[in-house]
């Protein structure tokens, strides 16, 4: 691009290479930088002289981004920035800053900010004296990629996604108005997914029948009885994956207790599991002690999620893991005979 008086602009495509994603697919909470195994996050283009002109003149350099946004607001690198999507990936999106190359400050792209004179997500990154030599300016680009939701990689990482993308627009303004630009930089990525996984073996759907007991049986709130049938669940999982799993109680999702809701039509009763797999000693979910319950959620960290393993150094889950499962009843309250009947479902995670 070309423009009177001796000036001119300049932006060259830039190739961020391969970024390679291996391992766990949800090991990142959602807004989280990702961690490529090769490849850098953030990336960094700096030292970009983009405008060069002839004669003194006091100008400010305008920067912003007409990128695709994926919505919402974002902390990273502790300041808030809006979230742009990438076309045809659900799963990772990125943050932008900019900067002039003589600065040290980076300036986050937010449609939430608005700096005086200027439109909201526009940030003025360079301010030119009135006298001095003449004259150039540059502006430096930092692409940070982010983890969108809760949603793991596994599966949804196509093997090679090559995309075009990230258009950050820049100008000059000479009091107030448009002296030269805009002119677009855009940058080419590559995303290689080779997200290791786990596969269910055996039945989804298991039954835990537990014999008929009198209501003697259970003298005081707190008392139990049962055990019987065990309902075992197996994986088949590639080397080096940490596994995590929660129980949710499917008739009462935010139940965060011991004890399963039950839907039957006896009183004052309900049913706990007790996880009997010798090699697991999570607390809230150890072997031969009720596992407690949490959302239907495979989120990092989520509410008594437990770990499946480790069993090395590595604190890695086994290649084959199997959890299994022994139920019991439970005294909640004023007793009343009938049957008992409770759900739980089981979300795996990978981290």
């Amino acid at each position: 691009m070309l423009w009177p008086a001796h000036s001119s602009a300049n932006f060259h495509t830039y190739i961020f290479g391969t970024q390679v994603i291996a391992g766990a697919g949800n090991r990142y909470a959602a807004h989280e930088p990702v961690a490529f195994k090769s490849g850098a996050n953030p990336a960094d283009m700096s030292q970009y002289t983009v405008f060069k002109w002839g004669g003194k003149q006091a100008v400010t350099a305008e920067a912003w981004s007409e990128a695709p946004r994926a919505g919402g607001i974002a902390t990273v690198h502790g300041q808030p920035h809006s979230i742009f999507q990438i076309p045809n990936l659900d799963t990772i999106g990125y943050v932008l800053d900019v900067k002039d190359p003589a600065s040290a400050t980076w300036l986050p792209i937010n449609d939430q900010v608005t700096e005086p004179g200027t439109q909201p997500g526009r940030r003025i990154t360079f301010r030119s004296p009135a006298s001095g030599s003449c004259c150039q300016a540059g502006l430096s680009i930092r692409v940070t990629f982010i983890k969108l939701g809760d949603k793991p990689f596994v599966n949804t990482l196509p093997q090679e996604w090559t995309h075009t993308v990230f258009p950050v627009t820049f100008r000059l303004l000479r009091n107030g108005k448009p002296f030269q630009g805009p002119s677009k930089a855009k940058f080419t990525i590559r995303i290689h997914g080779s997200s290791s996984t786990c596969t269910r073996t055996g039945a989804t759907v298991q039954n835990i029948r537990l014999p008929d007991v009198p209501v003697s049986a259970f003298p005081a709130i707190g008392s139990t009885s049962g055990g019987g049938e065990t309902a075992r669940f197996s994986l088949k999982c590639d080397p080096g994956i940490t596994m995590f799993a929660t129980l949710t109680d499917a008739n009462k999702a935010s139940n965060t207790s011991d004890t399963l809701t039950n839907v039957g039509s006896a009183k004052g009763i309900g049913v706990q599991l007790l996880q009997t797999s010798p090699s697991f000693s999570a607390s809230n979910c150890g072997r031969g002690v009720p596992c407690r319950f949490g959302p239907d959620s495979a989120a990092k960290g989520n509410t008594n999620q437990w770990q499946i393993g480790p069993n090395n150094s590595n604190n890695t889950a086994p290649s084959n893991p199997s959890i299994a499962f022994q139920a019991r009843y439970v005294r909640t309250g004023k007793m009343q005979p009938g049957d008992v009947r409770a759900v739980s479902t089981i979300t795996f995670s990978y981290q």
